[in-house]
């Protein structure tokens, strides 16, 4: 038998195939988006209020996100990471700015409050008839109240007591031209005159984000 013509074959190596990439985590890339839309708007009157409820949203998704990276299913840990620093920092910018407003207009009103009492002590040495003149005035003054002050201040009471919104969130959307359109005296009127309590109105406001989150945030779990 003629074995010249038989040539073994070798078997071929299996090729291996190329690992598949993972995709980006759909949640990272969604935190990362509201946090820039969050940091954005974070310096505006009125919208920041919004800002920090999407800060507060983008940081969940944040998280999640990175549960899901760090468990191999999804790629984009950094991502995941910026989107929840950009959120810390968008809600920290919010909270300040809404402080400074806040201080800011407490101090405008503070100062025409002294000057108006300093005013009204020159009147009291200069005559006491003039003083009593000036106090009938004032007095008719404050039981004619146009009924422009009277609804802005109206509205500004519904805001603080429905949405509690802070002293510059309420004067900033009596003005707004996306608002009440008040003109910026019977804005300022009606904050001097609404009774507020801030302190309780901020609070109430953190618990309502801090509800929310805590919604979504099963919600987004359970999916």
């Amino acid at each position: 038998m003629n074995n010249q013509n038989w040539n073994p074959q070798h078997p071929q190596p299996a090729q291996q195939m190329p690992p598949i990439p993972q995709s980006k985590s759909g949640m990272a890339i969604a935190g990362f988006v509201l946090g820039i839309i969050a940091l954005l708007t974070s310096f505006l009157p009125i919208i920041n209020n919004f800002s920090f409820f999407l800060a507060i949203l983008g940081m969940i998704f944040g998280i999640v996100g990175m549960v899901g990276i760090m468990k191999g299913k999804k790629s984009g840990k950094g991502l995941a990471i910026a989107a929840i620093v950009i959120c810390v920092v968008s809600g920290v910018v919010v909270l300040g700015t809404q402080s400074m407003y806040s201080g800011a207009l407490d101090s405008a009103t503070s100062s025409a409050t002294t000057t108006s009492t300093s005013a009204s002590s020159v009147t009291n040495t200069e005559s006491t008839s003039a003083s009593d003149s000036a106090s009938g005035t004032s007095s008719a003054a404050d039981s004619s109240v146009s009924a422009e002050y009277r609804n802005a201040l109206a509205k500004a009471q519904q805001y603080s007591d429905m949405m509690h919104m802070s002293k510059q969130g309420i004067y900033d959307q009596l003005t707004s031209e996306y608002g009440e359109k008040f003109p910026a005296d019977a804005a300022q009127y009606a904050i001097d005159n609404v009774e507020a309590d801030w302190n309780a109105n901020a609070l109430e406001k953190a618990k309502l984000y801090q509800d929310i989150a805590g919604e979504i945030l099963v919600q987004v779990v359970e999916a």
